[in-house]
Order: structure tokens, then C-alpha cells, then sequence
């Protein structure tokens, strides 16, 4: 349940790439950006800890990482999302090896990074933050930690969530607000902390994807439970009344997000295991489709689209959060629609479950919606924009969307609907995709011939008329014709129907089909 055992596997399934000649950190940051590849760099220049990267960053590692192929990934996670197991306190852990305290504490010993050219400072971007909630559990989220001095971070929590809420709410009491961060963790962790379903403790749904309880210890100096087994945690106080400015960072869409006022937090105990390994997850940038937080925010939101389209539609067959879009702006889903209006249907679960989900695009069963080419060509020839696409105006939207740029705050923008399933109205004809002849035999490398005898001339016209006469209706296409003299030359098989069609034997109907005169 650790990052160690993700990082074994993914050597045993060849899905990382081990870094061992020094490395200056200064590299890190770019190799991760320009790399698919999971990434560990074992010998940092100037520290003693080495870091791990890209662990998340595709459907195939998070699918390795639940232990199933990557076309279950979805149904396997609404699976276990929905059976959370409590967590279990234990006396210690590995993440307790080394401890330190008030003035021992110094975050400048780690290799924090920083990711962005552009970023206010070194950040922390693997914190998964853990805090009390009002039921007497745990909340827990992931938190990028932006390094001010060596016992001083702030992170952003401007956004609506339940930690911002429950930071305020000290604020009103005039209290510090504790909190603790856990960095380097099995990715599990990172998917369990975005999970939202509704439960007293949040730690359950971590041990919930892992399909047993979470082993906890309890922090050195705030009253909070974290993993025993992370690699690092960091523990402190935060002073809502304390503001520091924080940012800009390169946020999960691919651009600069602005500064933003976030409040100070003190650190009081760093722990961390003896052998630490660094783990940092990437954001933002040029490819933000290969990047963890897209792929982690991208199945988090599948999980609230599929519960949503349950709802809303008795079959949904898949959902994708297009990772391009961040992993949240643009979701598709197929959906089994059995009446006219269901895709409408589905649209408007997709578009209300999550606020940050801006275009939604709805196609039939039979459409791979991981292939943006199927789409597009659902897309094109199913849809009538005046019919099938919704827009909804003033609704939340999320901050980091350029495209909001220069609005005043609250910030509010507007959702796309495309309903790109099949009209129930169309005949099954109309929507029948064009496919070579013999296509079923060839990708089977069957042989079409099934016997019979090679005809030419005379023999041949008789014997096509006579199949055109007997056929259903006295009709039948090209290809059944050749089929049925397969035998025969296909040069020779033109030959006749042209001198029948000469002779006034065969025709053609509005069908294409031919059909015998005489």
C-alpha cells in the first residue's frame, strides 16, 4: 500500500525508467515535462533523497496501480468507491524513522522543485492534505505547498472545497486551524484523496480503493491521523488571518494561474522514513494530457459523471474525461438510449454533477469514446446544432479557465451540451456505416470462396440472370452476384452483367439493387 510497492511493479512491468548517473535538479523539472515514461532519479546532486515522478500520469500506470487493465479502470473504481473500509491507528509507522521539531525543522533539506518558470517559488505539488472535519473524521484533498522559509508554507485554498470552508470557520473562532500533509504515497492515496462520495471519515475511501483499511498514526503535534506508511509528513498550523501572497503556479489547464492571497501556516514537525524517496507530481504545460494531475482530476470526475448518469439513465457504457481538457472541462460519455430524449437526459446530469465540467458531449454504445476521431464523426453526422447542442449561461465555473480572463469575481461562465446520440426518428438504414466487401472474411483471413464451378460466356449471363430472378424480390445486390460466382473470373462476372444490362435482361432500382426485366 506503499509508494515503494508502485514503484517495484513498475519496474517488474517495465512502465519506469530508472535515472542513475548524477542528477542536477535543475533537470528534473524539464525531463519529467518532456517524458512520458515514469521517471526515478536516484542520485541528486546535493541531496540525499531521490525523486519519483510521472506516476500517474496515464490510464495505464493508475489501472497497474488498482491492479486491472486499463478498459476496467472506471468500473473498477466506481466499484470500490462506493465500499469505503474504516482506517486502522497503529503505534508507529515507517513515516515516524526520523522526526523533527520546532527549531530542527527546515524545509530546505528536500529537493522541492521548482516546476514552472513562472512560479512564485519551489512547490511541493504531492500533498495530500489531512484535516479534521465537523463529524469527527478526517477531510482529505490534494494541496500544492509553496515554500516560503524553512519552517513557513502556504497553499491555495481559494477555491469552494470543505477545507477552505473548514479554514474559515477558524477564522471566525479565532483559532489556528491544524492541518497535515502526506508526500510520497501510493497512488491510490492521490485517487482516494479526489474521491467524492459522502462519508463521515475521507480516510475510508482511500482504504476503500484499496480494498482494505489504511494503517494510520497519529501526528507528532496536531490531533490528525495520516498514513503510516508515507514517506513524508508535514505537520502545522495555519493562521487564516495571516495572509501571504501565493502563486503564480502553472495550474492543471496548461497556463499561469494568478497570485492569490492565501493564509500562513507555521510548520511545527516534519517526519519522514529514514531512506525518504521525493515524489513530485507534474501539472500544467504544452502536453497537459500526459501530466498526473489531468489523469488523476480526469477519472475523479468519471466517477461523479458515472453515479450521475445512473441517475439519469438506466445504461451508461463508458465515460471519459478528456485529459487534453485538464481531466475535467470536457467529459463524453456513451450511453445505451433506449427513448428519444435520453441523451438530453444524460447531457444534463453530465453538465450539473460537477461544476467544473464546461463541455459535454453524449454518444451511443457502440462509439469509442476514447478516440476523438469516432467522436468527431458521431459529431458531425448525427447532430443538428439548432436540436441537439445545449448552452447554459451563469453557472460556476472554474478559476483557472482562461477564458474567464478580465470577468469580475464570483466568476461565472456558461456549459456546451452535444447530444450526438441517434435520433429514434431515423431509420436503421440512414445511420448503417459503409464497410469494404469481404471485410468480415479478410480480418478473419477466411477465403471467400466456398466451391462451385468457373463459368465464362454464356454459362456465366445464365447463370447470373437465373440468381437475379430467384433472389428475394427478384433483386439483389453486386456483391451477392459476385459471391455467388466467385468461382468465376471477376473480369468475366463484368462482362456479363454488362451484356444482360445490354440485352435488357437486368436493370437497377432505386436501391442500387439489380433486378431481372424479362
Amino acid at each position: 500500500m506503499d509508494l515503494r510497492s508502485v514503484i517495484e511493479k513498475f519496474k517488474d512491468l517495465g512502465m519506469i525508467v530508472l535515472e542513475e548517473a548524477e542528477t542536477p535538479i535543475w533537470r528534473i523539472s524539464p525531463k519529467l515535462w518532456a517524458e512520458d515514461d515514469a521517471l526515478f532519479f536516484s542520485n541528486i546532486k546535493g541531496y540525499p533523497f531521490p525523486i519519483v515522478g510521472n506516476l500517474c500520469n496515464s490510464r495505464e500506470k493508475l489501472a497497474a496501480s488498482m491492479g486491472v487493465p486499463a478498459d476496467e479502470l472506471l468500473r473498477e473504481y466506481v466499484k470500490r468507491a462506493g465500499a469505503p473500509h474504516a482506517p486502522v491507528t497503529v503505534a508507529t509507522g515507517p513515516v515516524k524513522d526520523v522526526i523533527y521539531t520546532g527549531d530542527n525543522v527546515d524545509m530546505s533539506i528536500f529537493p522541492v522543485l521548482l516546476q514552472h518558470e513562472r512560479d512564485g517559488a519551489p512547490y511541493i505539488s504531492s500533498a495530500v492534505d489531512f484535516a479534521r472535519n465537523d463529524k469527527g473524521g478526517h477531510n482529505v484533498g490534494i494541496r500544492r505547498l509553496m515554500f516560503l522559509s524553512k519552517d513557513e508554507i502556504t497553499f491555495n485554498a481559494t477555491s469552494p472545497s470543505d477545507l477552505k470552508a473548514l479554514i474559515g470557520k477558524s477564522r471566525e473562532e479565532k483559532r489556528p486551524f491544524e492541518i497535515a500533509f502526506a508526500v510520497g504515497a501510493h497512488p491510490l492515496v492521490y485517487l482516494g484523496a479526489l474521491t467524492r462520495v459522502p462519508v463521515n471519515d475521507e480516510l475510508s475511501l482511500i482504504g476503500g480503493l484499496f480494498q482494505r483499511a489504511l494503517n494510520t498514526v497519529k501526528c507528532e503535534t496536531v490531533d490528525i491521523l495520516v498514513p503510516a506508511d508515507a514517506e513524508m509528513i508535514i505537520e502545522g498550523l495555519v493562521y487564516p488571518d495571516e495572509l501571504v501572497n501565493e502563486g503564480p503556479y502553472g495550474e492543471v489547464l496548461g497556463f499561469y494561474g494568478e497570485s492569490k492571497v492565501n493564509a500562513r501556516m507555521e510548520i511545527t514537525a516534519v517526519t519522514h522514513r529514514k531512506d525518504m524517496i521525493f515524489q513530485t507530481l507534474t501539472a500544467g504545460g504544452d502536453h497537459i494530457w500526459n501530466t498526473d494531475g489531468a489523469m488523476l482530476s480526469g477519472l475523479r470526475a468519471e466517477l461523479s459523471v458515472w453515479n450521475a448518469l445512473k441517475q439519469a439513465v438506466a445504461k451508461p457504457i463508458n465515460v471519459f474525461s478528456v485529459p487534453a481538457a485538464g481531466g475535467q472541462l470536457t467529459v463524453r460519455a456513451s450511453i445505451d438510449a433506449q427513448n428519444e430524449g435520453d441523451g438530453k437526459n444524460a447531457l444534463l446530469a453530465v453538465l450539473s454533477c460537477l461544476s467544473n465540467v464546461k463541455c459535454a458531449i453524449i454518444t451511443d454504445k457502440d462509439v469509442n469514446i476514447f478516440d476523438g476521431r469516432q467522436v468527431d464523426h458521431e459529431i458531425a453526422t448525427k447532430v443538428q446544432p439548432s436540436e441537439d447542442v445545449m448552452i447554459i449561461n451563469n453557472v460556476r465555473a472554474i478559476s483557472v479557465d482562461p477564458s474567464l480572463s478580465g470577468r469580475p469575481a464570483p466568476l461565472a461562465g456558461s456549459k456546451m451540451g452535444i447530444d450526438a446520440t441517434a435520433s429514434k426518428k431515423l431509420p436503421a438504414s440512414t445511420l448503417e456505416h459503409s464497410k469494404p466487401p469481404f471485410s468480415d472474411i479478410y480480418l478473419n483471413d477466411g477465403n471467400p470462396c466456398q466451391g462451385g464451378s468457373e463459368l465464362a460466356g454464356k454459362e456465366l449471363e445464365d447463370a447470373i440472370y437465373e440468381f437475379v430472378v430467384s433472389s428475394e424480390n427478384g433483386a439483389c445486390m453486386f456483391t451477392q452476384i459476385w459471391k455467388n460466382m466467385f468461382s468465376s473470373e471477376y473480369r468475366e462476372i463484368l462482362s456479363a452483367i454488362s451484356r444482360l444490362y445490354k440485352a435488357g435482361k437486368l436493370s437497377k432500382d432505386k436501391a442500387g439493387r439489380f433486378v431481372s426485366k424479362l
